[in-house]
């Protein structure tokens, strides 16, 4: 059994492997290195949520982290991902939510959404009001681009 850890937090730069393992997997190999991840971290904020087992002290790791840039008034949330044996089918949502927060915090207009997890979309626009920006791709092995004004 697999626990979360109680917030999202601010990722740190000797993070960097345990992001790339989570945001290159099997199904969506994204190649975004270790050294890509620790570079990104000079552009932007890594957001993260740990992972722990009660019964196993020695299980950790994160469970999921997205990154989010914030300039010219608008944010971008890039790299979501959440590791594929936790079942918390909200999670996704739930980093959108902390960013969007972040976001309007510094003054942020309008926000933008990169997902390539096609069963996320569905949430984003309909609880959280983001919409397909024109011209965004609708093939599943590429990102769509979805924004919504603050």
């Amino acid at each position: 059994m697999h626990v979360l850890g109680l917030a999202i937090r601010y990722g740190l730069p000797n993070e960097a492997d345990a992001i790339a393992k989570l945001v290159n997997t099997d199904e969506f190999p994204r190649q975004t290195s270790t050294r890509d991840i620790a570079r990104m971290f000079s552009q932007g904020s890594f957001l993260v949520l740990d992972r722990d087992d009660p019964g196993d002290p020695g299980i950790g790791g994160l469970a999921g982290s997205a990154f989010l840039q914030i300039h010219d008034g608008r944010g971008e949330l890039t790299l979501l991902s959440v590791a594929g044996d936790i079942d918390a089918p909200n999670l996704p949502q739930r980093f959108i939510e902390v960013a969007e927060m972040m976001c309007v915090a510094e003054g942020c207009e309008a926000m933008e959404l990169k997902v390539i997890e096609r069963p996320q979309l569905d949430a984003v626009q309909r609880d959280l009001g983001f919409e397909p920006l024109h011209g965004s791709t609708t093939r599943r092995d590429e990102a769509l681009r979805l924004a919504k004004r603050l």
